[in-house]
């Protein structure tokens, strides 16, 4: 499957800055030349007020996108999740995922107070592999934000006291460690991170076969997790749908449908991302040719490599590369 010069959701920025996009501006949450370029990082919101309700007819509040994916926990309180057009409301305990480029806000109603746990994917890169044997990390991280419209957000994980307090002293570990920056904080940090995966995609498992979300999820969500996980493995050859409709036993029309349905991107657009993603890694990680990234991830041309790169990203490979060498000489010094 040749890429076609389609806008998949940008790839991160070399310099991890954490864009909060708003209508009118953008803000960056990490600020200032010593910050480093660790892609994790957590934020606090809490409110110690309670917010009139909208009037009837009003419009949503104004939301906003980024460029990270972000992990929100409920610590306390509770409140109302914008969600593009969809509200929803949210009580302590509850967990879930914002995927990158998606639009939403919150609004306190009674003194809400949430964790967001702000990454990018790359964090867990070296560990796809270990962490996709758990079914509820490709549930939980991908699927149930997938789904979260067609779905009015009834499968939002909700934690038992056990999980909450667990993951209250996690996230607590985790924020000494970001804010004390001591020599060695990333690989803490990192290992924290992962424990907070797995404690969630198990608890998304147990939910999953416990209530009664296998039987809504099952059928759509083995198919799409069986087709991405055909693109991952597959991303650097010659990809057909018809190859991937082959994998998963099911006509090429059919699944084109219910990927776009599911993701809100055709099989082209992922495959796409997933391979602009794996050339900004590359880009940072390795001293690969752009000529020799292109090719090993698919591409014939380094030129249309360089085009649809540059259209995804905003700058070209190697000004990639060059920013991201800058950071992480900024970082070490």
């Amino acid at each position: 499957m040749k890429p076609e010069p389609t806008q998949p959701p940008s790839a991160a920025p070399p310099e991890r800055r954490f864009r909060l996009i708003f209508p009118h501006t953008t803000v960056d949450l990490r600020r200032g030349p010593d910050t480093g370029d660790f892609p994790l990082m957590l934020d606090h919101r809490q409110s110690d007020s309670e917010q009139a309700p909208l009037p009837p007819g009003a419009p949503p509040p104004a939301g906003h996108r980024h460029d990270f994916v972000e992990l929100v926990y409920v610590r306390s309180g509770a409140g109302l999740h914008w969600h593009s057009t969809q509200r929803h409301s949210i009580y302590a305990g509850d967990c879930y995922v914002i995927l990158p480029g998606e639009e939403h806000t919150y609004r306190s109603t009674s003194r809400l107070s949430i964790t967001n746990v702000l990454f990018y994917p790359q964090i867990v890169q070296a560990f796809r592999e270990q962490l996709a044997a758990i079914p509820g990390f490709r549930r939980f991280f991908t699927t149930e934000p997938l789904f979260r419209e067609e779905t009015s957000f009834r499968h939002k994980l909700h934690l038992s006291l056990s999980n909450q307090e667990r993951l209250t002293t996690l996230l607590d570990e985790l924020q000494r460690e970001l804010a004390g920056r001591t020599p060695g904080y990333q690989v803490s940090a990192t290992g924290l991170f992962l424990q907070v995966v797995v404690l969630l995609s198990r608890a998304f498992d147990r939910a999953f076969e416990e209530g009664d979300l296998r039987r809504q999820f099952e059928g759509k969500d083995s198919l799409v997790s069986a087709a991405i996980a055909y693109l991952e493995q597959n991303y650097a050859g010659d990809i057909s749908v018809d190859d991937i409709a082959r994998s998963v036993f099911i006509s090429a029309s059919r699944l084109s449908h219910v990927f776009k349905d599911s993701t809100g991107m055709s099989l082209s657009d992922y495959l796409t991302r997933m391979r602009v993603d794996r050339a900004c890694r590359l880009l940072t990680e390795s001293d690969q040719s752009v000529t020799g990234i292109a090719f090993s991830l698919g591409f014939h041309d380094s030129a249309y490599f360089t085009r649809l790169f540059t259209k995804t990203t905003g700058i070209s490979p190697s000004l990639y590369r060059k920013q991201a060498e800058v950071s992480k000489k900024t970082a070490a010094e």
